[in-house]
């Protein structure tokens, strides 16, 4: 395995859940090595070839590049920068691409799009900002890669958050898991007479 790290044995229990399972969410606490974990997931099936290439979405992508230089042998891309360098990044080529949630409100959605197949992770590192299922950001998220491998959720957040934000989040990692969202609300959540949860 191209991966150069050395897992603790929760770790290894965590990667071998995550390989079990296409999508899941993983909301360890922070510092517990939720980045580590998922890169050694990422280079165990890109060494089997049941994976291709790998796409992160994260708030700071240089920590995510600071943590592939360090346990990865692999090319990997910051995809940002303003419109001009965008569209020049788009000719490079590597196996690993790091971007930003906030380029999902921009052009860039076909780029994406044009990177995934059927071999790709997604991975989207504080998924708990996505989790406004109506937000445009959530939205132009659940189009890309659709026909994507894996889909890993990372947070240390999801505790905090409410079942409605809850189910935006599983909506994007595993579409259909929870059902329809009228039958979940309607199942799940309690409002007041307004309809307010």
């Amino acid at each position: 395995m191209m991966f150069k790290g050395t897992l603790h044995q929760y770790q290894k229990e965590d990667v071998s859940a995550m390989l079990r399972m296409k999508n899941c969410l993983n909301a360890s606490d922070c510092g517990l090595g939720k980045t580590v974990e998922t890169l050694a997931l990422c280079e165990y099936l890109l060494e089997k070839g049941k994976a291709t290439n790998v796409l992160i979405f994260c708030p700071r992508p240089f920590e995510w590049l600071r943590m592939c230089n360090e346990f990865l042998d692999k090319d990997v891309l910051i995809y940002q920068g303003t419109q001009a360098k965008r569209k020049k990044l788009q000719e490079v080529k590597a196996q690993y691409v790091i971007s930003t949630l906030g380029l999902l409100l921009q052009d860039d959605i076909q780029y994406f799009n044009s990177i995934c197949g059927p071999g790709t992770i997604i991975i989207v590192d504080e998924v708990h900002r996505i989790k406004s299922r109506g937000a445009r950001r959530s939205k132009a998220l659940k189009g890309i890669g659709l026909n994507s491998r894996n889909r890993l959720a990372l947070t240390a957040s999801s505790i905090c958050n409410r079942v409605d934000d809850l189910y935006g989040i599983v909506e994007w990692n595993n579409p259909s898991y929870l059902g329809a969202w009228g039958s979940f609300k309607d199942k799940y959540l309690i409002t007041d007479k307004y309809g307010s949860i």
